[in-house]
């Protein structure tokens, strides 16, 4: 807490707002979107934020916003967020349980597990198949 006159100049500086750092982060500038096949399945894309995190750790400094790579379109909150609220609401973007006149007690009250597997279900579902890859191919190499 500042007493008088004392104080930070870094505490006068007012954070960025969410605007500014929407604009920040471009899909345009998205590593990821431009990246060729082969580049995306072995993560080479993110080489140059491994890199700067490197040369950072060795200065003993932290990444900083301005660092971080650019999201894709698909990733960005304002594409995910009306999707999430609208199955969120009882909307459920492309599937109804209405079509079939079936309403179930549990459809009245919001699964947060439910609305996240709805809105990037199968993005994660194969994520997390790949990892049960990996995991199991390093838990059998030794055993190989």
């Amino acid at each position: 807490m500042r007493k008088g006159g004392e104080g930070n100049d870094e505490d006068d500086k007012p954070s960025p707002s969410p605007a500014t750092l929407r604009d920040q982060v471009s899909p345009a500038k998205a590593p990821e979107a431009t990246a060729n096949p082969i580049s995306r399945l072995f993560f080479s894309w993110v080489q140059p934020l491994f890199r700067r995190a490197s040369d950072l750790h060795k200065e003993n400094k932290a990444l900083e916003l301005e660092d971080l790579l650019a999201l894709t379109e698909a990733d960005l909150g304002r594409r995910i967020s009306p999707i999430f609220e609208e199955v969120w609401r009882g909307g459920t973007h492309g599937e109804t349980e209405a079509q079939n006149g079936e309403t179930s007690p549990s459809s009245s009250s919001p699964s947060l597990a439910k609305c996240i597997g709805k809105v990037i279900g199968t993005r994660f579902y194969v994520a997390g198949l790949l990892k049960v890859v990996n995991t199991s191919l390093q838990f059998s190499y030794p055993i190989l």
